[in-house]
């Protein structure tokens, strides 16, 4: 290939050109056109937008409380809600360090609007990836493959998420004190009929006693 005599342990060849998979059908002189194809990246941005705005449209309308009676929702002063908000937002919005050009998502078509949703100009993108795709690249995945902002978001999605992260560790913290309710009106329950059968017996005997005078 270019000169270069390539040997694979089968037709399929996965390491002479970065990120092509050859499939050799027969013997014989090819050659190949290798064209940067960026809609899976694209498709995934517009996921995200979407994904976003929908689960920041949630929270606005829990923040707004309820349309008809105005009374709050149930998650509108929820904190981890909030936190988790607060956590994506400041990421989406935040500066990856690497030596590329592009050091926030704005700068290749990724902005928030002035209501709080999130916007995807598909030009700005197809500008930035026809002029430096190895700094968007950068962008995304850091100078050493694991520092950019999608693996920082990934980072802060695990710390806030129901396995094992920030709702894990609150789930757990209200299982907790649900259960020491159930065992403080379990306590008080038994309370009760104790005093209720103490009573019940004070009165059988205040009852016997009246009898037993008015047949005297």
């Amino acid at each position: 290939m270019n000169g270069l005599s390539i040997t694979s342990p089968s037709n399929t060849v996965t390491d002479s050109i970065s990120g092509v998979t050859l499939n050799l059908n027969k013997p014989g002189e090819a050659s190949v056109d290798v064209v940067e194809d960026d809609s899976a990246l694209k498709g995934t941005l517009t996921t995200l937008v979407s994904d976003y705005n929908t689960l920041q449209g949630f929270y606005a309308s829990q923040s707004a409380g309820d349309p008809t009676t105005g009374q709050p929702m149930p998650l509108g002063n929820d904190p981890i809600l909030q936190e988790a908000m607060s956590d994506i937002a400041n990421t989406l919005l935040g500066t990856s360090s690497n030596s590329g050009q592009y050091n926030n998502l704005s700068q290749i078509g990724l902005e928030f609007t002035d209501n709080g949703q999130l916007s995807f100009n598909e030009t700005t993108f197809d500008a930035a990836m026809s002029a430096n795709p190895l700094d968007v690249q950068k962008l995304f995945q850091g100078d050493d493959g694991k520092s950019g902002v999608f693996n920082t978001m990934t980072t802060q999605l695990q710390n806030d998420d129901a396995t094992t992260g920030l709702i894990k560790t609150s789930q757990a913290s209200l299982a907790t004190t649900i259960a020491n309710y159930q065992t403080q009106l379990t306590d008080d329950q038994n309370r009760l009929n104790e005093e209720r059968a103490q009573l019940t017996q004070m009165y059988s005997a205040a009852d016997s006693a009246m009898t037993q005078l008015s047949k005297e």
